[in-house]
């Protein structure tokens, strides 16, 4: 009897461990990613290179969830540099597929501009220049997309912690069945 209720009581908390959460978001699982334009820019973001430099004028970008993003990028260098976003979701099917939110080249010399439909999401994923050497060298930075939950406090999901709850009102009474 006790080696049971030692069972239950293992089975219980490595439940409540799994349900941990991290929700520093980089993989979205099943979600439905808009196409890149839009028509009518809600938020507008400047971001460039620093001159001469292998680096962004920028190390963190905020921006809202489902926003319709308008994206200035300058490139005031004599070498092509571009501006990326990326995440990665997990399909129905299981397999993983990276996503682009946003990419953007530019010539050397140039600014370009395009607006981009942000998902309905919060995930913080970073930004970088996808030429290669550049990311290594420095060209990267945060991009928050609405309002993560910080990475360094792990949260739970609702559905697991109801399941949670759900499964320790059944345990109760079992437990009572087994202590008689």
């Amino acid at each position: 009897m006790r080696r049971k209720l030692s069972i239950m009581l293992v089975t219980l908390f490595l439940f409540s461990f799994l349900s941990l959460n991290n929700s520093n978001v980089t993989a979205v699982h099943n979600a439905e990613f808009p196409t890149n334009g839009c028509a009518n820019p809600t938020q507008t973001l400047h971001v460039g290179v620093v001159s001469g430099q292998l680096k962004f004028n920028v190390s963190k970008i905020e921006v809202a969830k489902g926003a319709c993003l308008q994206v200035f990028f300058k490139n005031p260098d004599n070498v092509q540099h571009d501006f990326t976003v990326k995440c990665n979701t997990t399909l129905s099917n299981g397999t993983v597929q990276t996503i682009e939110l946003i990419h953007m080249d530019t010539p050397s010399a140039m600014t370009v501009n395009h607006t981009w439909q942000m998902p309905n999401l919060d995930m913080k994923v970073p930004f970088f220049c996808e030429v290669p050497g550049h990311r290594a060298a420095g060209m990267v930075g945060d991009f928050i997309l609405g309002t993560p939950t910080n990475s360094s406090s792990p949260g739970f999901e609702f559905s697991t912690m109801l399941l949670g709850f759900t499964a320790l009102l059944v345990a109760i009474p079992v437990l009572r069945k087994i202590r008689n």
